[in-house]
């Protein structure tokens, strides 16, 4: 028994067509237009598992398509996203019932606005205001002993007597440990 491969497309395409670089500049234009996989598969006579190969394939053939739809579908979903946040309203057509006919009638719809897309769009295009996580930076100061602030302070007045603004007398300023309360005394000569 022979067996058929089955083909989605209503139209009989090839399964496989040789790829040419020129669909590159193709694929572009159509996205930014807004053509989908299925329409981008028509233009180019092929199935859309075609052009999904191809797109993994040739990553300038997957680059393009993705920015031509990037490029298309942006400015549409932030738009949907704003009326989302704000509310919008619609005019439609709906269907009644009336006296055993379907009778069309226009009718005015409010949608309100919806709080997730706002606040979806406050953290994301006012970041600094709106985020949940507030960050604050912190500047830590390192801690120095009292061994580095007394022999620092000792260079700085050595240094200051050597320039001639301040006299020294001789002050002993070596650390004696107390062991019974436990402290640190400085004793001097002078006192």
């Amino acid at each position: 028994m022979k067996r058929v491969r089955y083909n989605r497309n209503a139209k009989s395409r090839p399964f496989a067509r040789e790829y040419d670089p020129k669909y590159v500049k193709q694929a572009k234009f159509l996205c930014a237009h807004g053509a989908t996989l299925v329409q981008l598969a028509d233009a180019f006579e092929v199935n859309t598992c075609t052009v999904d190969a191809w797109r993994s394939k040739y990553p300038a053939f997957g680059k393009a398509v993705n920015e031509g739809r990037l490029d298309q579908f942006d400015p549409k979903i932030e738009r949907s996203l704003a009326e989302r946040a704000l509310g919008y309203t619609v005019d439609t057509v709906e269907p009644y019932v009336v006296e055993g006919e379907i009778v069309d009638h226009p009718v005015r719809k409010h949608y309100p606005p919806d709080v997730t897309a706002a606040i979806f769009w406050l953290k994301n295009r006012k970041r600094e205001q709106w985020r949940d996580r507030h960050e604050v930076d912190v500047a830590t100061k390192v801690l120095r002993s009292a061994d580095e602030i007394r022999s620092e302070l000792i260079s700085e007045l050595q240094a200051a007597s050597k320039k001639g603004l301040i006299e020294l007398t001789a002050i002993d300023v070596t650390p004696k440990r107390d062991n019974k309360t436990n402290t640190t005394k400085v004793d001097s000569d002078d006192a």
